[in-house]
């Protein structure tokens, strides 16, 4: 079984779905700057969020905006947002592959568990 495991990783290593992703990753450092700002920006409205009826959030929310918006307009972070976002549809199919008659035979009801047959 360790075998067959070992073979599944090293084919979905080999895929282009996944190679893209890694090579998207790989890009991701270039947009470090504003990948630090946004988490700045998020952190420091959130936390100003709890105090809104208090204190003017306002420009802070703008900020956000705008950081979000050249995040959007970054080719790097959609490149890697869009392969993030295939490579998690391809590994979807894959577990539905691999998992499909397992699933027939369990009932996740918390009154009455099927006996699973072996997986022979």
């Amino acid at each position: 079984m360790e075998e067959m495991l070992d073979e599944l990783i090293e084919a979905i290593c080999l895929d282009p779905t996944y190679t893209k992703f890694k090579e998207c990753e790989q890009r991701l450092p270039q947009e470090e700057l504003l990948l630090i700002e946004y988490r700045r920006v998020l952190d420091e409205y959130q936390q100003m969020k709890q105090y809104a009826q208090h204190v003017d959030i306002s420009s802070t929310k703008e900020k956000l905006k705008t950081v979000q918006k050249a995040m959007n307009e970054s080719k790097i972070i959609q490149d890697y947002y869009a392969s993030y976002h295939q490579l998690n549809d391809f590994l979807s199919v894959l577990t539905d592959l691999i998992f499909q008659d397992l699933s027939k035979d369990l009932s996740t009801s918390p009154y009455s568990m099927k006996q699973v047959k072996s997986c022979g």
